[in-house]
């Protein structure tokens, strides 16, 4: 997902609190496939601000989110994309990921 500071707060940072907060909502609301767009959301502000290791951490809990709801094509598509923006910063986390894709 690809997330503007413009729209959504003043800073990365900021960003990412509002993402992680709305999942933790739409967990708490049983609502999966939105919980996994805000994890998405929060790992892209997560690899804004160079902290590659919770960016991988928020999309491999979209990717289950989105197996939860049954979306598997944006499972497939949050992993794959996750996979290619981290590996040239976590090589096996990526690796992990694609792992992950073919899984589904």
């Amino acid at each position: 997902a690809v997330v503007s500071t413009q729209s959504t707060g003043k800073s990365w940072s900021e960003c990412v609190e509002c993402f992680s907060e709305a999942a933790k909502h739409y967990q708490t609301a049983r609502v999966p496939f939105s919980a996994g767009k805000c994890l998405q959301g929060a790992a892209a502000g997560w690899r804004e601000l160079g902290d590659f290791t919770k960016s991988h951490s928020c999309l491999v809990k979209a990717g289950e989110m989105y197996v939860q709801n049954g979306a598997y094509p944006t499972a497939v598509s949050c992993y794959s994309k996750g996979a290619e923006s981290l590996a040239p910063h976590l090589p096996a986390q990526a690796a992990e990921l694609y792992l992950s894709a073919a899984d589904i």
